[in-house]
């Protein structure tokens, strides 16, 4: 399967920028930024948008230059998420050899309905990429993550989540999460995450990064660099659970 991503060629203050938005964006969700208890965010999304997140992650693992918008803040969101500012940001992922300013990317992706744009289609080949990526995979392991991501970075700008890691992070981070929800998702037996005596699904997830930096004081809008990823499909919950899951619009909350 080919996925598509709409590619924008912007050239702004003489240089030129190259932004890819997935064509399929509608059930992702980006929700518990700053949590407490997990020390990050939980970027959520059904088995199709997964699909595109992961390509997100691997095309990025491939070409550094690229900047990957997610327009999700809009997104009808399930009910469980709608309190406090869950869902309320787009996101951004770019590699740590693209230097712009929030502003000045900001500007970029909020007028790119001025712009023409070309379709971009990517396809997964895990061999290849285990194959182009392992030297460089091979010889951070037994670097700490820490310094593998001292340039790395997360942030809250307004309503746009910021993420930056290093290209060899995503070469790594992809390889692993590829392989793992689409082992999921091909084994197609969802009972083991139902607790039918508390009528609960434990979703699939897996962690994108942990506390990659080392800092003394961390706020709201630069929490601990920890995102994780989790498979949050309302079809497959709504099977099991007795209490139905059902999207909210965001306009139309009380």
């Amino acid at each position: 399967m080919k996925y598509k991503f709409k590619r924008y060629k912007v050239n702004y203050k003489k240089k030129d920028y190259y932004i890819l938005i997935p064509f399929e964006f509608d059930s992702i969700w980006l929700v518990d930024w700053a949590d407490d208890w997990y020390g990050g965010a939980w970027l959520e999304a059904n088995i199709r948008c997964m699909k595109y997140l992961l390509a997100c992650f691997t095309i990025l693992s491939f070409n550094p230059y690229v900047i990957i918008y997610l327009p999700i803040r809009k997104n009808k969101r399930p009910n469980t998420f709608s309190y406090d500012d869950n869902c309320e940001y787009d996101v951004v992922f770019r590699s740590t050899k693209v230097y712009i300013k929030d502003k000045d990317l900001k500007k970029i992706v909020t007028n790119l309905k001025y712009v023409k744009w070309t379709t971009f289609k990517f396809s997964f080949d895990l061999e290849r990429m285990k194959r182009y990526f392992h030297k460089k995979i091979k010889a951070i392991e037994n670097i700490p993550d820490y310094k593998i991501l001292v340039n790395a970075d997360n942030h809250l700008n307004r309503n746009i989540a910021f993420y930056s890691f290093p290209q060899v992070w995503y070469q790594k981070t992809s390889i692993s999460m590829v392989e793992y929800f689409f082992e999921v998702i091909r084994e197609n037996d969802w009972s083991y995450y139902y607790n039918e005596k508390y009528d609960t699904f434990r979703c699939p997830f897996d962690n994108f990064v942990y506390y990659g930096k080392r800092r003394d004081k961390f706020t709201y809008t630069h929490p601990p660099l920890t995102l994780y990823v989790e498979l949050y499909d309302l079809s497959i919950i709504n099977k099991y659970c007795k209490k139905k899951v059902y999207l909210v619009d965001r306009n139309k909350m009380g």
